[in-house]
């Protein structure tokens, strides 16, 4: 099983920058200025049937069962191309095109420098489901954790703060 070095993160006295709430077998993640800044979505292990059942999920939260991946979702880029009714110049499109290819390479080398460290299998981005101007990235992360949300924000928090000190997020 993996451990981070530094999971005793929340015990040295100091305010967390993250804060994580449990919806709906999702756990939202806040920054320190409350601010959704992503989602995670673990791996229950329940068959297809079962997943939809609640309950059978909420057992498995309330038990602070160990479970072994999940993935991590965060807002990758914002595209401000397209949708605009008045037009656009085609400078304004090569300079946000540019600025969004930058930052997509940005993503692609934190990946790249960071899915040993942190047993990322898979990185994808998709359209975000609320706003076609952003892209959000998906990482699937291959490590045991245990579910409840103190359990689940020392075990994102290395993560999150890794993101954070690169200015991914």
């Amino acid at each position: 099983m993996f451990t981070y070095q530094d999971t005793d993160l929340l015990r040295r006295g100091s305010a967390p920058h993250w804060k994580i709430e449990y919806e709906d077998s999702v756990y939202k993640i806040y920054d320190k200025n409350n601010d959704l800044t992503g989602y995670f979505f673990p791996s229950y292990p329940l068959s297809d049937s079962e997943i939809d059942d609640d309950s059978l999920v909420l057992k498995l939260v309330d038990s602070h069962t160990t479970v072994f991946g999940g993935r991590l979702l965060l807002p990758m880029l914002k595209l401000n191309i397209l949708d605009v009714e008045e037009g656009q110049n085609l400078d304004n499109i090569i300079n946000q095109l540019s600025f969004n290819f930058k930052r997509a390479e940005e993503w692609k080398n934190w990946y790249h420098s960071n899915k040993e460290r942190y047993k990322i299998s898979k990185c994808l981005a998709y359209t975000a489901r609320e706003d076609r101007q952003m892209l959000s990235i998906v990482m699937s992360l291959g490590l045991e954790f245990t579910l409840g949300t103190k359990e689940i924000l020392i075990f994102l928090t290395p993560i999150l703060e890794n993101l954070t000190k690169d200015g991914m997020i």
